[in-house]
């Protein structure tokens, strides 16, 4: 008889400013799994963890832009790419072998190994938002948008909040 269990957090927030006609967005993204399994068998059980994890934090200057784009009749659109950044991977497997009895047959065995990795563009979001200016402030461009979004497609769903103040 077998049993898994997998649990998955994701966080991603990042902030764009303009400053001066230059974008940098402020990154900070979390992606976390972990994997529990029991394989039960005649005289032993096998458990076994996985545990992985992706982090990027930072700022990016390079690749942030933000553009906005007024029509003749009130609307505005306002396009943002953060760029990402380049994170930290690391994936620990830990197994060991539990004997009901040790015996020549069966010894308790453990054993753990470590893999790590730079992936790219961690804490990437790009999109855009419409609204409508508003003629009592016709300066200023502000709202805020919420929408669905997966990590990895087919993965944990979440949510990214858009919020935008901008003024000339």
């Amino acid at each position: 008889m077998s049993k898994s269990t997998t649990a998955q957090t994701a966080s991603n927030t990042v902030v764009i400013t303009v400053t001066k006609g230059i974008a940098v967005s402020d990154i900070s993204f979390e992606l976390h799994d972990l994997t529990d399994s029991v394989a039960h068998y005649d005289g032993y059980d096998l458990i076994g963890r996985v545990s992985e994890d992706t982090l990027a934090s930072g700022k990016n200057k390079a690749d942030a832009s933000v553009k906005v784009s007024l029509y003749d009749d009130g609307r505005y659109e306002i396009e943002y790419n953060a760029g990402g950044l380049t994170g930290q991977y690391t994936k620990v497997e830990t197994s060991k072998t539990v004997c009901a009895k040790v015996s020549a047959d069966c010894q308790n065995t453990s054993s753990s190994n470590t893999e790590t990795a730079k992936p790219t563009k961690q804490g990437f979001v790009a999109g855009g938002v419409n609204g409508t200016v508003n003629k009592t402030q016709p300066n200023v461009l502000s709202g805020i948008a919420t929408e669905p979004f997966d990590i990895f497609s087919g993965g944990t769903p979440g949510k990214t909040t858009i919020t935008w103040n901008l003024s000339r």
